[in-house]
């Protein structure tokens, strides 16, 4: 069925569409395309819709790592202790036949985790073919790599399965899920201090000392993010493609600002806004994000009173509390501290979902995930 939302199906649309252009001039007539002339055969490319791709598939992988540790770890307990872990929403199901307590990798297990039937489509056929384990079975959606000996899922299924959950009209996860909802259930969960009261909550799961936030809130919390910058991004790159200040000024969506001692062509607040119209709060976010990284110094950083300069990551980063938008009930997550040796502290958990843009934070955590799974036999 085709998916109304899919943060997986926005850049694989943007990503065919520039590749299918041949040549700089109708690569740069389309707004979401660029022309790579670094690259040894220059080549029609979408600068956003390529890494966050990368980062929407990692952070899933990320994201069922977790259950397949947790269910095969905890299953050593019997069916019973299998039971438990699916009560806590980890998806862990017990096989009679073999004895053993596995993460449930279907499709539509994968769908409700994600939240994107695409996605789950996806890591769900990559794990199908990975269970295979001999040449002559692994076919049709899968490939064999004689390197490792191993199989794997066609690097062409997003093309080849694009047309059967996507179209034109498949929105971002930005347009069916308010970020304020999600600092919501992750300041719910920081509440909750035992282990009967977090699991009791349907957002929430319990870890043994504290009460964090359930595996389909995390990923609501990155696909969220990675929906505003796809939602975002056209207008971003259109306005990056001016070549002068009255080129700039002649695009109804861009503006001239000065940032970094230059002018610089951006999106104008009604064209995030336009871009976001159920997510004002996401919206002004990524209006400060961009603005404030083209910030590269401390000095420039404090010249824009929507920003504040991180001493952690050396570089610029918004100021939630500049943000017009609030979200009811959900106090602003940070303190801005007039020191630069502390830099922006965290008052609550919610904060966190804002601590970093949602692409790095999908990437660090994937490869730092991953590496216990990499070192697995």
């Amino acid at each position: 069925a085709i998916a109304t939302h899919s943060n997986m199906c926005a850049p694989r649309r943007y990503i065919d569409l520039c590749e299918g252009k041949t040549n700089e001039g109708e690569c740069m007539a389309e707004p979401a395309c660029f022309w790579d002339d670094t690259q040894t055969t220059p080549t029609c490319t979408n600068s956003v819709a390529v890494p966050t791709e990368m980062g929407i598939e990692m952070g899933a992988a990320a994201m069922v790592l977790l259950p397949v540790l947790t269910c095969g770890l905890g299953g050593l307990g019997g069916e019973a202790a299998c039971t438990a872990l699916a009560a806590d929403g980890l998806g862990c199901v017990w096989t009679a036949a073999d004895s053993a307590c596995e993460a449930d990798m279907t499709e539509s297990a994968l769908t409700n985790m994600f939240g994107d039937s695409f996605l789950a489509k996806l890591v769900a056929q990559d794990f199908q073919c990975g269970e295979i384990t001999s040449e002559v079975a692994c076919v049709d959606s899968c490939t064999w790599d004689p390197s490792f000996s191993s199989c794997a899922a066609r690097t062409d299924l997003k093309t080849s399965l694009y047309s059967s959950y996507c179209d034109a009209n498949t929105k971002t996860q930005a347009d069916n899920t308010d970020y304020c909802e999600v600092l919501g259930e992750a300041k719910t969960c920081s509440t909750l201090t035992s282990d009967s009261t977090c699991s009791a909550s349907s957002v929430c799961m319990y870890d043994g000392t504290s009460c964090s936030t359930s595996l389909s809130v995390m990923f609501k919390s990155l696909a969220v993010t990675f929906g505003g910058k796809l939602a975002t991004h056209v207008d971003l790159m259109t306005c990056a493609k001016a070549t002068s200040e009255t080129n700039c000024a002649e695009l109804s969506n861009c503006e001239v600002l000065s940032l970094n001692g230059g002018p610089t062509c951006v999106p104008t607040d009604a064209a995030y806004d336009a871009a976001l119209p159920t997510n004002a709060f996401l919206a002004d976010m990524e209006k400060n994000w961009y603005i404030c990284s083209m910030h590269d110094s401390s000095s420039s950083c404090a010249t824009d009173s929507k920003c504040v300069w991180n001493c952690d990551d050396l570089d610029c980063t918004p100021n939630p509390n500049s943000i017009e938008v609030t979200c009811a009930g959900v106090a602003k997550p940070y303190a801005i501290s007039t020191g630069c040796d502390s830099g922006i502290s965290l008052d609550s958990a919610a904060g966190a979902l804002l601590r970093r843009d949602g692409l790095r934070l999908a990437v660090t955590t994937a490869f730092v995930l991953l590496l216990p799974l990499l070192l697995l036999p």
